[in-house]
């Protein structure tokens, strides 16, 4: 694994699936990250887990007004509900347009359908009907 440019060689001891990040992640211990950046803190990202989840957004006003500029609080509902915006905006231009194609397809079938209905019932008239002596 290379880390900030740096070669390692890490043992696999598990792994897990995050949606809040898109599931491009490790966890490494910080002392890893601290063999070339001595001065690595690995307080950027911290979670809190709450006893009482209603009281979750409670703390994390808290927190903003008491640390503002300091730290940026939010919920994990917060972070979820953003992923699943960005999600479905970088989803909804390819799925519209194999929408629109699909139905386009669907349409002209269904034209030349119809039209080889028609030709076939006009043909089958015009065999059926005979010329007056």
């Amino acid at each position: 694994m290379y880390i900030q440019g740096h070669e390692h060689s890490l043992i696999i001891t598990g792994i897990y699936q995050s949606i809040a990040n898109m599931s491009i992640s490790a966890r490494i211990t910080a002392d890893v990250v601290k063999v070339h950046q001595a001065d690595y803190s690995a307080s950027l990202l911290s979670m809190i887990n709450l006893h009482n989840e209603t009281l979750a957004d409670q703390v994390v006003d808290e927190l903003n007004q008491k640390f503002a500029g300091s730290i940026s609080a939010v919920t994990q509902q917060t972070l979820l509900d953003s992923f699943f915006k960005v999600a479905i905006a970088v989803l909804f231009i390819p799925l519209s347009f194999m929408g629109i194609v699909l139905m386009t397809i669907t349409c002209i079938i269904i034209f030349s359908v119809s039209r080889i209905n028609v030709l076939e019932k006009k043909a089958a008239l015009t065999v059926f009907i005979k010329p007056s002596e």
